[in-house]
């Protein structure tokens, strides 16, 4: 294990109850170091399932998970 997390996810529809936002924030401790993060999706049938999975590659990709 790398790095812990920790963050909250959130998402919102339109009038139609269509997923079109998905947000991420939060933060990261790793390395002895920490790292804030925030991201935000905006689509159709995008929802916070997809700003973490964003947020889970990118830091990954850092070495910080």
């Amino acid at each position: 294990l790398k790095g812990i997390l920790y963050g909250k996810t959130g998402s919102g529809t339109d009038d139609r109850g269509v997923f079109v936002l998905g947000w991420f924030v939060g933060y990261v401790e790793s390395n002895g170091k920490t790292f804030a993060f925030a991201c935000t999706v905006q689509g159709e049938n995008l929802m916070s399932k997809d700003a973490r999975a964003i947020v889970d590659n990118i830091l990954e990709k850092q070495g910080l998970l």
